[in-house]
């Protein structure tokens, strides 16, 4: 009975260790620390009011912003943000994106001005499957090509957090661990 006891143990104990979920490091997603934990690497982007701005209306830049972060054992996580066009359409289309980046960069949102809904708030998330050992950036892009006149995006409330493991695989687990103290009571 004390060796079945020391099996089921450590099955429970491997089965928490392959499936749990722990919590993913996205720092400062409000922005009310501004630029804190932030990578703003080109063009125009500020921190007004607990938001990150991108664009400013008249540079014709590229901003880009993003934070890389531990996903601290998740192999899949939820990413979400609000975001909203300001200003107005300009003639010639801008365009905002929304990446992930571990291995190779995959772009999730391709939005151009001509299309977007100016001065609303849009909310988004997208599930992902990262790889639980390494690094994972998350990141916004606004490219504006208009010189004289533009827009920008107002980001906000961005979060990444761990999918949890589906009932199912701990129904699983819990079977064959019945199966295994079944087995073993009828071989004794």
């Amino acid at each position: 009975m004390k060796k079945l006891c020391s099996i089921i143990f450590i099955a429970v104990a491997i089965l928490f260790g392959i499936a749990g979920t722990s919590g993913a490091a996205l720092v400062n997603g409000d922005f009310s620390a501004g630029s804190s934990s932030w990578d703003y690497t080109v063009g125009e982007t500020t921190f007004v009011n607990g938001t990150a701005v991108l664009g400013m209306p008249g540079t014709g830049f590229t901003s880009i912003l993003s934070q890389a972060f531990d996903p601290e054992g998740a192999s899949a996580m939820s990413i979400a943000f609000d975001y909203q066009w300001q200003i107005n359409a300009p003639i010639k289309e801008d365009t905002f994106s929304f990446f992930v980046e571990q291995n190779n960069t995959v772009w999730l949102l391709n939005e151009g001005s001509g299309s977007a809904t100016f001065n609303v708030t849009q909310s988004l998330s997208f599930l992902v499957t990262v790889d639980p050992s390494s690094l994972f950036t998350v990141g916004f892009r606004l490219d504006e090509v208009n010189a004289s006149n533009g827009t920008r995006v107002v980001i906000d409330n961005v979060s990444a957090a761990p999918v949890p493991v589906p009932a199912a695989v701990w129904l699983l687990g819990s079977g064959l661990l019945g199966l295994i103290g079944f087995r073993r009571k009828r071989n004794a």
